[in-house]
């Protein structure tokens, strides 16, 4: 699976993205074009994981996965730089109660919460994580994480524009 060149795309799309979230974090500056192509190129490469075949009984370890402290320091991160660009957007006051109402920081955060701990494991080389792994990375994407995404290129493709 480490050879599979939709994996090896996704994985690439993924630390473009969290590494932008972390810049974030640390007050660089990121652009609103960069979180939506970053968003956008995660979002259609999730489309080619492939179906990997699961072992009988989970093997990644606890230990990659994130946590609730975690994801509320992300929230707030994300919210602040949210925030401070959306002060920069003129926007009629009934648009902008709508974005208001909108919670990006959430969409943002839980993206990089669903992805993470899959890159840490990949990153961790032990190949018999992978199937487990992608299995997350694709569930995730179906059930949770692509509606955050569609939500924040909604919301991000309005602040582009204006």
């Amino acid at each position: 699976m480490r050879n599979d060149s939709h994996i090896i795309y996704f994985v690439q799309c993924a630390k473009d993205y969290v590494l932008l979230i972390e810049q974030i974090m640390k007050g660089q500056d990121v652009s609103l074009r960069q979180i939506s192509k970053a968003v956008a190129a995660l979002y259609a490469a999730a489309f080619d994981l492939p179906d990997p075949n699961l072992p009988e009984n989970d093997v990644l370890p606890v230990t990659f996965e994130s946590n609730f402290d975690e994801w509320k320091d992300l929230f707030r991160g994300i919210g602040k730089w949210f925030y401070a660009n959306l002060a920069e957007v003129k926007f009629s006051p009934e648009e902008e109660e709508e974005m208001y109402c909108m919670p990006v920081e959430d969409d943002l955060a839980d993206i990089y919460g669903d992805i993470k701990p899959g890159l840490r494991a990949w990153d961790a080389n032990i190949d018999a994580y992978l199937p487990e792994v992608v299995f997350h990375w694709k569930c995730f994407f179906e059930t949770h994480w692509g509606q955050h995404a569609v939500n924040a290129m909604r919301v991000l493709h309005e602040m582009e524009r204006k």
